[in-house]
């Protein structure tokens, strides 16, 4: 079509690591993809050898009870161990009926838990077909600029 074309950033892009350069202009799609899936891997290498280093450190903080360590140039920072993970949803149904009991003032409890709102696109698009809610619905929408990621899947 016609005044449709595209804007793209043109150049070279390096491959981290390997120092390979990838020009963008004369590239075909195979070695988008091929390029795409060497990173990906890389990324998950990265990933598993960060995890077994960070493993590594946190075993050492906990053996010399710091879990703040510091050298001339670099500083590891660990949470201590016997962390709790709460549920939220449940926290916030428990303070609300303490609340409600009169035991515990509702400021109190609105400082220990944070109600975020989430849309929930299947029942956000089935209010959008209500005519009579569509436009002030709408209203509410801002045009995204997150990036688009592309996923490869590779056959086998």
């Amino acid at each position: 079509m016609a005044g449709m074309e595209l804007e793209r950033p043109g150049g070279t892009v390096v491959i981290p690591l390997t120092g390979e350069a990838i020009d963008l202009a004369d590239a075909n799609t195979d070695d988008l993809a091929d390029a795409i899936d060497r990173i990906r891997d890389l990324e998950s290498q990265l990933r598993a050898a960060k995890r077994q280093l960070a493993d590594e450190a946190v075993a050492r903080m906990d053996a010399a009870c710091q879990w703040t360590l510091a050298g001339a140039d670099w500083k590891l920072s660990a949470p201590s161990p016997g962390r709790v993970e709460w549920d939220a949803d449940r926290l916030a149904r428990v303070l609300a009926q303490m609340v409600i009991d009169g035991r515990v003032p509702r400021e109190a409890a609105e400082l220990a838990v944070v109600a975020e709102p989430k849309v929930k696109q299947a029942g956000l698009n089935a209010l959008l077909k209500r005519p009579d809610l569509k436009e002030e619905l709408e209203e509410c929408g801002v045009p995204s600029d997150a990036p688009r990621n592309v996923k490869l899947t590779r056959r086998t």
